[in-house]
This record gives C-alpha cells, structure tokens and sequence, in this order.
C-alpha cells in the first residue's frame, strides 16, 4: 500500500462554525481519544486552494486530452500532434493530487495510530461565493462534517468582546450579517445529505447530548470520564466561556444592539430552536429603522479608510533616496 492510499485510509472530519460557537471545546472532547487528532485554525488558507482546484476543474478543455507519461518518457508521442493543452493529468490524478497536498500538511508521516484526522475552523462559509466546503466534498465525499451553532445572541455577546467590534455598523456587518451568512449555508448544507454531516448545537455540546452523541457513535466513541471533565471545566470552553451562564450571554448587548441582531438574523434563530430574547418595542423599532443604514456606512467608512491608505503610500514612495 502506497503512503497516499495509506494516509487515504484514515477518515477526516472537519469542523466548521462561527467564532465563539465551541469549535475549539468540540476539538478538545474530540482529542481526548487516543485515536483522533483534530488540527487547529490554519489562517483559512484552503480558500486560495479551492479556488486553484476548480480554476482547472471547471475548464472543458484541461482534461479532455490526457496524455499518459509512458509516452513522454519512451518518446513515443510524435512531436508533431503535440498541443498546447495536452498534459498526463485525468480528472482522477487531479483529486488525488489535492488530497496528497492536504494530506502532506495534516498527515504528516500517516499520523501512525490515528484512525481519524480533521481539522477546525471558523473562517469558512460554504457559501455560494466561497468554494472551500464544495471542495472538501468533492476530494473528501465520505469525510464528517461538523457545523456548530449557538444561539445568534449569545453568540453576538461574545463576539462584542473583541475591542475592534464595539463600533455597531461593524458588529452588525462583520459579526449578525456574517454569522447569518453563515449558519444559513450550514443549514443547507446539512440539509442537502450531500456529505454525512452532523448539525451541532453548542448547548448541546455543553450538555453532552444531542447531536455530539450520534457523532461520538458514528467514531465508535462514547461519552466517558474523560470527556465529562473537559466538558465541565472552565478552561475547556476557551476564555470566552469562563462562566456557567453561557444561555445568557445576550443580556450583555445594549437595547439597541439587540433590536439590530432581532431585524437581522431573529427569524434564522427561531427556525434553528431557539428563543429569542425579548426586546422592548423601543428596541425593535430602532433596529428596524436603523439596521437598513448600518451596512452602507460601514462599506463608506471602509472606502474612506482605503482611499485614506491610498494617499499615504504616494507620499512615501515620492521620498528621495539620501
């Protein structure tokens, strides 16, 4: 058995979810068997990758005149029926190729002992406009996938810690309109049976039950002692979590910022089974007026940042040499 079939043989399951949604708890139960190795963040890198891959699996003419390397070795090829667009590469070797990529980065030496390997992250969307999950199923059709979801709101209250998310236009942008973005192309995808994909709830998680079981039983795996602590302990929910009270994270969110997460993602958090926190009608009212402005502004605010960035490098470069 060659190295690549051999590293083949081992399944992946990859994680997916928004930031602050347990992703990296769901890791840590996870590498708690002896036989899973589940990697961390990588800078979301596979999405330049994705985009390499159907660049050319897209293209009509790329595959249609494979040439086999034995003829290029024994020059048995005429040299005058070469074409621009010939080359030894089938469609079959293009998806090998890219699964002997990945696998050289999160395989390294066959990852001896470990039966399942994968990855987290949190910078994947699946979205039309974003080919990294279509990707994943097309060389990886019967790897696990794993889409974590939490409440919007409590998600949204975690998010908010971050300094550079307190403006609310970028909040709402970057954080409810990108988490909406999100979860909806999870929930389509679960829903499409086109992968064996588990949709999560960080409650659940939490909680040790749900859908985290019948992924644990789909690994041969169970609950134990081990996972029980991980999941109990403060540290094992990351520094965001460091309290129980993890239902009620959105209590934390101005009247304001929860009518602007209620007019943006309110109905999507319902159809996931959740409640809404109430919102007084001030509140409701003041998303729905302000909600509508807040993504022009902060594409305006982030031309004008650009357009500031632009005329600074000018006067660099116009510097003289001493």
């Amino acid at each position: 058995m060659s190295m690549i079939q051999h590293r083949t043989a081992r399944q992946p399951i990859f994680i997916f979810g928004f930031p602050r949604s347990g992703t990296t708890l769901l890791q840590r139960v996870l590498n708690s068997y002896h036989d899973v190795l589940i990697w961390g963040e990588h800078v979301s890198f596979l999405k330049d990758v994705a985009n390499a891959y159907f660049r050319v699996w897209r293209n009509n003419d790329f595959f249609k005149s494979k040439m086999a390397v034995s003829e290029v070795l024994e020059d048995t090829k005429p040299l005058t029926q070469w074409q621009a667009w010939m080359n030894w590469i089938g469609e079959d070797e293009w998806k090998q190729l890219y699964r002997q990529f990945l696998e050289t980065i999160f395989v390294p030496g066959g990852l001896p002992g470990k039966r399942f390997w994968g990855w987290k992250e949190v910078h994947y969307t699946g979205s039309k406009d974003e080919q990294t999950l279509p990707f994943l199923a097309d060389i990886y059709p019967d790897a696990k996938y794993v889409f974590l979801v939490r409440s919007g709101f409590n998600t949204m209250a975690s998010f908010s810690l971050r300094p550079h998310r307190r403006n609310i236009a970028e909040w709402k942008h970057e954080g409810c309109g990108q988490w909406k973005k999100m979860i909806e192309s999870f929930r389509d995808w679960h829903r499409s049976g086109r992968v064996e994909s588990f949709l999560l709830r960080y409650e659940d998680l939490i909680e040790g039950k749900g859908e985290v079981l019948r992924l644990l039983e789909s690994l041969g795996k169970r609950v134990g002692d081990d996972q029980y602590a991980i999941l109990q302990a403060e540290t094992g929910r990351g520094s965001s979590f460091g309290t129980q009270a993890y239902h009620d994270r959105w209590q934390q969110l101005s009247t304001l910022r929860l009518g602007v997460a209620l007019a943006c993602f309110g109905r999507l958090n319902c159809e996931l089974g959740y409640d809404n926190p109430r919102v007084s009608i001030h509140g409701r009212f003041a998303g729905r007026v302000v909600c509508p402005f807040l993504t022009p502004f902060y594409l305006s605010a982030r031309l004008l940042l650009r357009c500031r960035s632009g005329f600074a490098h000018p006067r660099a470069s116009m510097r003289r040499p001493e």
